[in-house]
């Protein structure tokens, strides 16, 4: 088995924008490297589970988090490396900040040798 990146590309988040739900369904994984984010900005990163039989996605600082919940959110902090289900629905609140945050997204692909069928 082989994991490849498939695509990355840049996210610069100014004031008062947000990203709207979205999934990446042309991946298996995908993820978001945090460069530059500041605290108490907001832009966080919203999971949205549509059934309560999926999993929360945890992250280490699981205090932040509430759980049980269909909804999860994470707190981005500079250098941050979030992986999740590519097809897992996500969006990002409004960003408050000053200074625009810098982000880089990527989506990851994997792929096994055709000897595993």
């Amino acid at each position: 088995m082989a994991l490849f990146h498939q695509k990355s590309w840049p996210v610069i988040t100014r004031k008062d924008r947000s990203i709207k739900r979205h999934a990446h369904v042309n991946a298996v994984l995908a993820a978001v490297f945090y460069l530059r984010c500041f605290n108490d900005a907001g832009g966080n990163l919203i999971f949205h589970v549509d059934r309560p039989s999926l999993p929360n996605i945890p992250k280490i600082d699981s205090e932040s988090i509430e759980f049980p919940a269909l909804i999860t959110k994470i707190s981005p902090q500079p250098f941050d490396l979030v992986i999740f289900p590519a097809g897992l629905p996500h969006s990002v609140t409004v960003y408050e900040g000053k200074l625009a945050r810098w982000s880089i997204s990527y989506d990851i692909s994997i792929a096994a040798s055709e000897k595993l069928g």
